[in-house]
């Protein structure tokens, strides 16, 4: 039976004579009793109208709008991902290349046809270690969205990227027209590591107005819908491709099966919160803490959406679509949207450090413009390897916020800070 943490961000939630009361203050998680910890069960059901969890002998079900995020993505590494045009990531088995689309197999999708046109990027050998392959899947990302860098390419076995006109002949061969060259050069698919393909997606957008799924064998992304359609899921990605997971091997499964027990992670719609990564910084600051060794400034910047060093948001080996990556010591403000009353945040080190880096986070507050800063939130020592801090606080009539990342016992050395999931909530 597949078991989930469930991160909740309801109004406390009391469990009384079988029914589900709402109090009058938020919180940010709920535990078996439905007080303020997580919830651990089996996934029954998600649709538009509710979220049906098993937690022991009872039965718990929500609105979508009382659920912030279930589960965890799975990241997986070793086996093929197909990438499409909005991010989402389909791991199979087996990729077949076609000179229009490309053949995904697994033991999760049904055998299934993507249209050259979904495909942002394919991926062989996604690299188990989290530093290529964070490296690698900036390199096919940052080449397949700069329209002016030569568009389409290829990235060999030893780190080789080559850009051109990519034409897909068969399952076995392609051909790649250089940059400033008239004669295609032809490749074996098996020498290539990763290829990519020039995409132009238009009007994306804020990443809280997408629900998010992910399943068990590593695939996640955006969808318009996921819904149960006898003993499959069908999945239709943001991107236009539609997934259909298979059905069980033995029929004699069939009676006690449960298709949603493929899913391991899912977001809602966000009509309550906006995250920061969504909305535009008003002002950065960066202070090295050693000189350079030349004239020109040291300069290290922050990510949205990413970790400080431009790769995945990853806290103890768990992936995360959401946040601010930051170093230490730096500070990035924020203007507070109209309407919105609560910061909302995890914080963690986030898991390219290796266990290592030390950062204390702070939070701070500004009424009227020129007026003081106040502290709204202090933590204590944050160090790699420790599992997320939770942050929560009113913002009351303040009108811009700031995030601030202190080195702690380390000097600033790895201190790669992730706010996970930083969001202002109405």
């Amino acid at each position: 039976m597949i078991r989930h943490i469930l991160v909740l961000e309801v109004f406390a939630l009391l469990l009384t004579a079988g029914t589900i009361c709402t109090a009058q203050s938020p919180v940010a998680t709920v535990n078996v009793r439905l007080q303020q910890r997580d919830v651990v069960g089996e996934v029954l059901s998600i649709d538009e109208m509710s979220v049906k969890i098993q937690v022991g002998d009872k039965r718990l079900e929500l609105l979508p709008s009382e659920l912030f995020e279930l589960g965890a993505i799975q990241e997986q590494g070793g086996r093929p991902w197909i990438v499409l045009t909005h991010g989402e990531v389909i791991v199979v088995d087996k990729v077949t290349l076609g000179v229009a689309d490309i053949v995904g197999d697994s033991l999760t999708w049904k055998k299934f046809r993507c249209p050259l046109e979904m495909v942002q990027a394919v991926l062989y050998h996604p690299p188990h270690d989290l530093l290529a392959r964070d490296e690698l899947l900036q390199t096919v990302r940052s080449a397949a969205n700069d329209m002016q860098g030569g568009g389409d390419g290829i990235v060999l076995h030893d780190g080789t990227k080559l850009t051109g006109k990519l034409t897909l002949l068969d399952d076995r061969r392609l051909e790649l027209t250089a940059t400033g060259l008239k004669t295609p050069v032809a490749f074996a698919v098996s020498a290539v590591s990763a290829l990519f393909f020039a995409r132009k997606v238009a009007g994306a957008e804020p990443r809280n107005e997408v629900q998010q799924f992910g399943f068990n064998n590593g695939s996640y992304g955006g969808a318009k819908s996921v819904i149960r359609d006898g003993e499959k899921l069908v999945w239709q990605t943001v991107s236009g491709l539609k997934l259909e997971t298979l059905p069980p091997f033995l029929s004699s499964e069939i009676a006690s099966f449960n298709p949603w027990s493929a899913v391991s992670y899912y977001r809602p719609v966000g009509k309550r919160y906006i995250f920061l990564h969504d909305v535009k910084p008003t002002q950065y600051r960066y202070l090295p803490i050693f000189k350079s060794v030349s004239d020109k400034q040291i300069a290290r910047g922050y990510g949205l959406g990413r970790n400080a060093i431009g790769g995945t948001l990853r806290v103890a080996g768990k992936l995360y679509l959401a946040g601010v990556g930051m170093v230490s010591v730096s500070r990035l403000t924020f203007d507070i949207p109209a309407g919105y009353s609560r910061f909302r945040s995890d914080v963690g080190i986030d898991s390219r450090a290796a266990e290592q880096g030390s950062v204390s986070v702070h939070v701070l507050l500004q009424g009227q413009q020129g007026s003081e800063w106040q502290s709204a939130f202090d933590s204590p020592v944050v160090r790699g390897g420790d599992d997320l801090r939770s942050i929560d606080i009113p913002l009351g009539d303040a009108r811009r916020l700031s995030l601030v990342v202190d080195m702690a016992d380390r000097a600033d050395i790895l201190d790669y800070a992730n706010w996970v999931n930083a969001r202002f909530v109405k």
